[in-house]
């Protein structure tokens, strides 16, 4: 079976035999060792989403097929097999104990934009999430062509803890997101979504016709203020109607 048919055959899937296993997972009211798949968190202000679209659209020859998926000799990259992506590194300030690739540094160097427009980016992602009182340690723009995907995956190379990763499609989010056991997510744009993205098998595909653009980034789970803990919990035990 190739890469796009198993992308296929797992958005095709009905979920519901598996909801079993949906059941029995751990929800406390941390973010650390949480187990709920995902949380949708409102952003109130929705004109630093559509900024940060429009900074894609204009600065498209900034993206970059990572090299890495190509010629790092590394456990994740050879087993993610994606399609029509590319990326745009707004910072990469992962500490070395949480990074498990040798050649980190090597891929920021290999996809670093001018500082100016590198700088419009991180300026306006971390107003996005200052409005939340969170510090932003990593960030990339993605872009994912038509028909592009991700294989379903478990992001099991990364380090960071919980709930700590925010994906967050920064237009009109139709549904492109699917983790199993659960079903396809009912996107909405105006909200960013914490993605358990090292617990569950989640997959991409973008079956429209224009490019998609989505925010991924990794906040400081050390310096989160109690207003957003209190959203958070809040936020949590609706999960299950996003899918």
């Amino acid at each position: 079976m190739t890469k796009s048919n198993y992308v296929e055959q797992f958005f095709a899937t009905d979920f519901t035999p598996y909801q079993h296993l949906a059941n029995d997972i751990v929800d406390s009211d941390t973010l650390i060792d949480n187990q709920v798949p995902l949380v949708k968190i409102p952003v109130a202000d929705t004109t630093l989403i559509t900024r940060l679209h429009e900074f894609c659209l204009n600065n498209q020859e900034q993206f970059k097929v990572p090299e890495s998926v190509d010629s790092y000799n590394h456990f994740w990259y050879q087993s993610l097999h994606t399609k029509g992506w590319k990326q745009f590194i707004v910072r990469h300030n992962r500490p070395s104990s949480l990074v498990t690739f040798d050649k980190s540094t090597t891929l920021n160097e290999h996809h670093t934009q001018s500082d100016d427009v590198n700088q419009i980016a991180s300026g306006l992602i971390d107003q996005l999430f200052g409005s939340f009182g969170l510090t932003v340690r990593h960030a990339r723009l993605n872009s994912l062509e038509p028909n592009g995907y991700f294989a379903p995956h478990v992001d099991v190379y990364q380090k960071d803890p919980g709930l700590c990763y925010v994906w967050m499609p920064l237009h009109d989010a139709v549904p492109h997101l699917k983790i199993f056991p659960f079903g396809l997510v009912n996107s909405e744009f105006g909200n960013m979504y914490l993605l358990n993205y090292s617990k569950y098998t989640h997959s991409v595909w973008n079956q429209k016709e224009q490019t998609r653009f989505v925010l991924g980034a990794v906040f400081d789970i050390d310096q989160v203020p109690p207003e957003f803990i209190q959203l958070f919990r809040e936020q949590k035990k609706s999960y299950r109607q996003l899918f």
